[in-house]
């Protein structure tokens, strides 16, 4: 029997006493050193390496240690508890952090955490321990032996029979700051950018995500709020972006942050992408902001780069398949794939008359905006971008877009093509379209969409095929 199956059953208890097993198990494995230190092998059976404090009323043994003080590591004497079995050693643990007022208080935000990375990083700002690399040690153990699994079964609530989820986030890449919209990665070829992409891919997942998944679109995260705000709350999250470089690279891949393992989330999202792309990996990284950012806070954070989009052989790969791959992320993010609203017929998952990124124009005879208050006459008649879109069941509408620069909802009924065109300067072919339908709505000619896009017959276009407009 290992080390790790000697503890489990011990360690899964220790939830009762809100100390998730994960990090009780990753503590005694650090502590004990697999349980070979001299405190942890018998007679002691310390696995953790609790000192013997005034309240201590046990056996006691007193042993050299190593202590980090003033940034420096040495070798101290002090007493431990002394127990008869590991397993009184691991009910110990679990009891220690709410055994007198003064840890109850100081351990707060241990008791009852449900998040490793946010338990281990409360231990060590508790003072647990001395070493200041103490939290990243237990997350890393944590992910190599993939004891989260550990605390799955017990963190399972039910709410009216069905299992209780937590939120996810979504984070697109690059997109409006404070002076100007960023672009991100461009092939100027296609004419498309990776901000407009990965706003595309996030409204594709959220058709399959309901209410399980966040997303924000409508801001360069960068260049607005911390994620260390923003990220509060979230069981995970994902920054979507495309990579460029030379216009022959490719393949798909993901980053981490330095002190962490991947997880099964990484390797899910990995895997959907590495059927279809080249698989460059999941990469540990020292010098990503936000992986930074979200390591000091515990959030589950990872950065995926779908593909490189100034290669056109990826962008193909992705175009064609982006529906599914969408519906895939859904699934390894929240476990589950949501069915389209009822209040929708099969195909509204492709009727969308705007996509994220588009340029529309606010029609003349516009009097309210989706939330009632009225529109202004100088909106009227102007182009804008659109930078959100919800489902809605208001008047004539089924859908409402929110329009950068007024930064509010309007009804798909007050909108119309903008002479600007698609931002990305291509269309996706919807159920019902025409060469014909969509010359007239982006103001040019079947003749001409047909020659630019090299249709043979401008009678035949399929559903989801992409159309240059210029």
């Amino acid at each position: 029997m290992t080390f790790l199956e000697r503890i489990k059953e011990g360690c899964l208890a220790g939830w009762q006493h809100g100390i998730l097993p994960s990090v009780s198990a990753a503590q005694a494995v650090l502590e004990s050193g697999w349980g070979q230190s001299a405190l942890a092998q018998s007679p002691n059976h310390n696995l953790f390496g609790i000192k013997a404090s005034g309240d201590w009323t046990g056996k006691v043994v007193r042993l050299p240690t190593q202590e980090f003080r003033q940034g420096k590591m040495g070798i101290e004497v002090a007493s431990f508890r002394k127990y008869d079995s590991w397993e009184a050693s691991i009910i110990d643990h679990a009891v220690f952090f709410s055994s007198t007022d003064w840890r109850r208080r100081n351990y707060a935000a241990v008791i009852g955490e449900k998040s490793y990375r946010k338990a281990c990083l409360a231990l060590q700002a508790a003072g647990y321990a001395t070493d200041p690399n103490y939290a990243v040690k237990l997350i890393a153990l944590i992910q190599e032996h993939q004891l989260y699994e550990w605390d799955k079964s017990l963190q399972q609530e039910t709410v009216k029979g069905e299992q209780k989820m937590g939120k996810h986030l979504v984070i697109c890449g690059h997109g409006k700051g404070p002076s100007g919209y960023d672009p991100g990665a461009v092939n100027r070829s296609l004419g498309i950018t990776e901000a407009d992409k990965v706003r595309e891919f996030a409204q594709l997942m959220a058709v399959y995500s309901g209410n399980q998944i966040d997303y924000i679109t409508d801001q360069n995260v960068y260049d607005y709020r911390s994620l260390g705000s923003i990220g509060k709350g979230y069981d995970s999250i994902t920054e979507l972006h495309f990579n460029a470089f030379n216009g022959q690279a490719r393949g798909t891949e993901i980053l981490i942050y330095a002190g962490y393992q991947p997880d099964s989330l990484d390797q899910k999202l990995l895997a959907a992408l590495s059927s279809r792309f080249t698989n460059r990996g999941i990469k540990k990284v020292e010098w990503l902001y936000n992986a930074n950012v979200a390591a000091s806070k515990g959030y589950n954070y990872r950065l995926v780069e779908i593909a490189f989009i100034d290669n056109h052989a990826d962008m193909a790969i992705y175009e064609a398949h982006k529906r599914v791959l969408a519906k895939e992320f859904v699934q390894a993010i929240t476990g589950q794939v949501s069915a389209f609203p009822s209040t929708a017929s099969s195909a509204s998952q492709s009727s969308f008359r705007y996509h994220l990124g588009d340029s529309v124009r606010v029609e003349k005879h516009a009097t309210h905006y989706q939330t009632g208050h009225p529109i202004k006459s100088f909106v009227k008649g102007k182009s804008y971008r659109i930078i959100r879109v919800k489902e809605v069941n208001q008047s004539n509408s089924k859908y409402a877009y929110l329009l950068e620069g007024i930064n509010s909802w309007v009804l798909e009924q007050d909108l119309a093509p903008s002479t600007l065109g698609h931002s990305e300067q291509t269309y996706t072919v919807q159920k019902g379209d025409t060469l014909s339908s969509i010359a007239k709505r982006f103001k040019t000619t079947y003749q001409e969409l047909a020659r630019i896009n090299s249709i043979p017959d401008p009678n035949r276009i399929k559903v989801g095929q992409v159309l240059k407009l210029v």
